[in-house]
């Protein structure tokens, strides 16, 4: 009788074996999130990981666990089987090889489509790949249960690839369950074709546990991929909102400070016509000044509201960003001017210690970050350094707008946040902190 598969020293005793399909590479992070629904030919569609991963690496890296099969394989090419058992044989593997490599191929855009439908990020209905994942999957377990039902011994391991697979494709709740009878049907024919002497109990347990392994292993990575997509969609969904909102708040206060403003305007300089009109220019020079002097407060508030961080208190913006790291789980540190600074130097400084908090949530992948707000010896000082992995050479950010722009001389964010600072006299130095990460810093001098 051909050797036992399910004794502790074969194949079905590993239990990393076939939860292959990929585990972590079909169902893991990167291939199991529906794409949002986009329109046209727009270049600055986000592309999710799995967007840019080959249908070949999913092959290899589910494909690596069919090593697993080769004692059966041993058995066609040089078992002690009369030939036509080697012929059936031989074709049923192969079949089984062919269809499963193939399978893991189109599995992942399959389910991303399937997953895309129920989810309503696409228009409802059957999704592309559906008829034929479910003739694949059908054609997995019936060359399984044959060949196992057959041949048993090392053919029992196929039910394993064949449980990763139903893990993977079968929706929810059915996968749990398929996993279930999948290793039940693998007991029993385990019990009808016989254990092969001694290990009767330790033949049951591993070959139960090599499916359960497999099946749950995938199911497991395959819905922790899934949940990522939607905690990622989520996100989208909420910076959507809040730019929504943030447009809708500059729409209502442009609408009551214009529709004031503009009014008065009108008002006056049809008030200052009729004076010219009237010969009493001097009554219409003071109202033409007044006219000016609106215009001058509308621009000023204007930009206040389009800004919508001029004015804050230096203290609620370090609060908020302290808030917005540790919602991100970055560990926090924050220190505070022990005196104050001026209005229009607090509010660059607000603008630097927000934008340098932005970068680090957008960049950095840091732990830990300090926002730190001095003033001492005529300067005020404000810095934001991470501990995180990537970082860049210390240089300083040009605050003309004139000057030409390097390869080293920032983003545009960057350019724009040293603009600022060059209006109230100051510059911003980006470089490498003491211990790896970034550190941004705003250098500003004030009078004594």
């Amino acid at each position: 009788m051909p050797p036992d598969p399910a004794a502790p020293d074969t194949p079905l005793a590993a239990p990393g074996g076939p939860s292959g399909v990929g585990a972590h590479h079909a169902v893991g992070d990167t291939a199991w999130a529906p794409r949002p629904t986009w329109t046209g030919d727009d270049p600055a569609r986000p592309t999710a990981p799995g967007d840019r991963e080959s249908p070949t690496f999913g092959v290899l890296a589910g494909g690596v666990w069919l090593v697993y099969l080769w004692p059966a394989a041993a058995q066609v090419l040089g078992g002690d089987w009369p030939l036509w058992q080697r012929l059936v044989g031989g074709v049923l593997l192969l079949a089984f090889l062919g269809l499963y490599v193939t399978t893991l191929a189109v599995m992942i855009p399959a389910r991303r489509a399937r997953n895309a439908r129920q989810q309503g990020l696409e228009p409802f209905g059957p999704a592309p790949g559906d008829r034929e994942m479910w003739l694949r999957v059908g054609g997995l377990v019936t060359i399984g249960l044959t060949s196992s039902a057959a041949f048993g011994g090392e053919w029992l391991t196929t039910m394993a690839f064949v449980a990763a697979v139903l893990a993977v494709w079968t929706d929810v709740p059915w996968p749990p369950r398929l996993i279930v009878a999948t290793a039940l049907v693998c007991e029993a024919l385990l019990l009808v074709r016989g254990t092969g002497g001694d290990g009767d109990t330790a033949s049951y347990f591993w070959l139960g546990f090599a499916v359960l392994v497999a099946g749950f292993v995938s199911y497991a990575a395959r819905r922790r991929g899934e949940l990522e997509g939607e905690l990622r969609r989520a996100r989208e969904q909420n910076a959507r909102l809040a730019v929504s909102d943030e447009r809708d708040r500059i729409a209502r206060d442009l609408h009551d400070l214009l529709g004031h403003s503009l009014t008065v305007i009108a008002v006056k300089s049809q008030l200052a016509e009729r004076l010219l009109d009237r010969g009493e220019s001097e009554r219409a020079s003071t109202e033409i000044r007044d006219v000016r002097g609106v215009a001058r407060d509308a621009l000023r508030e204007v930009r206040q509201v389009v800004d919508g961080f001029r004015g804050r208190p230096l203290s609620a913006e370090l609060a908020s960003c302290a808030a917005a790291l540790r919602s991100a789980d970055v560990e926090v540190r924050t220190e505070a001017p022990a005196r104050g600074v001026p209005q229009d130097v607090e509010d660059v400084v607000a603008y630097v210690v927000r934008e340098g908090t932005t970068n680090v949530l957008r960049h950095s992948a840091a732990s830990r970050c300090t926002l730190a707000v001095r003033a001492e010896d005529g300067l005020v000082v404000a810095t934001v350094a991470d501990d995180g992995p990537r970082s860049v050479a210390a240089r300083q950010i040009p605050g003309d707008p004139a000057a030409p722009r390097t390869a080293d001389g920032g983003g545009n964010g960057l350019r724009g946040l040293a603009e600022r600072v060059a209006t109230v006299g100051g510059t911003l130095d980006v470089g490498p902190g003491p211990d790896g990460g970034t550190v941004l810093r705003a250098t500003i001098a004030v009078p004594g």
